[in-house]
């Protein structure tokens, strides 16, 4: 499954690949269609931003990290810091 999301603030409608059917979407909103589906004026709209074209809940994980994919059947490790410093009162930085 491909997740589509129209990144506008304005609906957008796309032509989904082989059965010729269309593809409405109002603004800001996402739908997942089979791979197969996924049209070249598709890929155009994400590749000029005007939709998200994103594969799976973990190709989203790494699009939103901006790191590579991850490996089928393998898990990524995410490490978290938290630091408590505070800047010292008056202190330039």
């Amino acid at each position: 499954l491909m997740q589509i999301k129209n990144l506008l603030f304005q609906p957008i409608s796309l032509n989904l690949s082989l059965d010729g059917c269309g593809l409405h979407l109002n603004a800001r909103e996402a739908v997942e269609v089979l791979d197969h589906q996924v049209s070249d004026e598709i890929k155009l709209a994400a590749a000029r931003g005007l939709v998200s074209l994103i594969g799976s809940t973990a190709d989203a994980i790494d699009h939103a990290l901006g790191s590579e994919p991850t490996p089928a059947g393998t898990t990524a490790d995410i490490e978290v810091t938290v630091s408590t410093d505070s800047p010292k009162k008056g202190a330039r930085r």
